[in-house]
């Protein structure tokens, strides 16, 4: 049995802890509870502030002598964000997809412009350039390794970058030989660069011809012959029926005279044999047959001979070309061996004068030194 006052306090505790509607055993509730009714606190108690709960609110109904409004909810911890880093992406087949790749920058000023020479260098050097329909990405790919065998390679490449680059510095190539072409009467310094990118654009433009003039040719050549197989074969036509019509005419008169005169010396009409006249035919067949072959040959041969002779006619064009760029090279470097044998000269010519002057000097100087020598013999005696 306890005492009048500890019942007292087991029952104000047991009654603050129902009020609170702890998650506990009342028996542990009611010991805590007498154990804080020792210290006096007419304040009700302040939220979060339950008993063996280390200070989080504990649900229920609002506690006794407060408002009487329901305290607000606890706050709960915020959910992480998840960064964009933090998510795993994958592809349509649900694998990892592979991380992304770093944007290739290619660099400016003159460094740019060394690998850019690189680039045009290697696509030149592969053939890339003039690579024929469905061999271009294979040969952008050896030119793309050999651009990345190089020691001074900025970065790596592939061969869809080494054509992208390539195009791009076609294109500015082009664009500023239009606006050079513009500006009457001035002269630009012709950089490797430009000499290699003029080469590289001649050459694709001379392929490029080559291939629409051998399509072209070959589209035409089969239009002939295709024009000239109906031609003959309605004039075939034509010539049959028109030579039937003068046979079966030239038969009919024919078997009419036999006929009279069979007539005439038998006394008794009698039909003409046919073997004739299937003979007859049947050479005419043929003839027409040689004809008809002879024409397509002929107009064959006719089509061959101007599409040989217009590629005679681009060659010559072609060679001139080269010809009076071998001629400008001849005389570009003519002029510079001219230049470098005058500056030769002139440098020689100044050694001359240098030694000439050294040798005068030396030669005052002993005049000097023999002067001051007898100056001082003189004056010794």
């Amino acid at each position: 049995m306890g005492s009048p006052d500890g019942d007292a306090a087991d029952t104000a505790g047991a009654a603050d802890a129902s009020t609170r509607a702890a998650p506990s055993p009342p028996e542990r509730l009611a010991g805590r509870g007498a154990g804080a009714s020792s210290v006096p606190s007419p304040a009700p108690p302040r939220r979060g502030a339950g008993l063996g709960t280390g200070g989080a609110a504990l649900p229920g109904p609002p506690l006794s002598g407060g408002s009487g409004a329901p305290p607000p909810p606890a706050p709960t911890a915020a959910r992480p964000s998840s960064s964009p880093s933090d998510v795993e992406e994958v592809d349509k087949d649900g694998n990892a997809a592979p991380p992304p790749k770093k944007r290739r920058v290619w660099p400016v000023g003159t460094e740019g412009i060394r690998v850019d020479l690189l680039c045009a260098s290697v696509v030149t050097m592969a053939g890339a350039h003039l690579a024929e329909w469905g061999k271009g990405e294979e040969t952008y790919e050896r030119a793309a390794d050999r651009f990345n065998q190089q020691p001074a390679k900025p970065f790596h490449v592939d061969g869809k970058a080494v054509k992208d680059r390539f195009k791009l510095l076609k294109a500015k190539f082009e664009k500023k030989e239009a606006a050079v072409a513009k500006e009457s009467g001035t002269v630009e310094e012709v950089t490797e660069m430009d000499a290699l990118m003029a080469d590289a654009c001649s050459a694709m433009n001379d392929s490029r011809l080559r291939a629409a003039k051998a399509k072209g040719e070959t589209t035409k050549k089969e239009n002939a012959l295709l024009q000239a197989g109906a031609d003959a074969r309605r004039s075939a036509l034509a010539r049959r029926v028109r030579r039937r019509e003068e046979r079966d005419a030239g038969v009919a008169a024919d078997g009419d005279g036999e006929e009279k005169r069979e007539g005439g010396e038998d006394g008794g009409g009698t039909t003409r044999s046919p073997a004739g006249g299937r003979s007859r035919r049947r050479a005419e067949i043929e003839d027409e047959k040689e004809e008809e072959l002879l024409e397509v040959v002929r107009s064959s041969a006719e089509s061959s001979r101007k599409a040989e002779e217009r590629r005679c006619s681009a060659e010559e064009r072609r060679l001139d070309l080269e010809e009076r760029k071998l001629q400008h090279e001849r005389e570009a470097y003519l002029a510079e061996a001219r230049r470098q044998e005058a500056r030769e000269a002139t440098s020689r010519r100044a050694a001359a004068d240098a030694l000439a002057a050294a040798a005068a000097d030396r030669e005052e100087r002993a005049r000097s030194l023999d002067l001051i020598a007898a100056l001082v013999r003189r004056l010794d005696k």
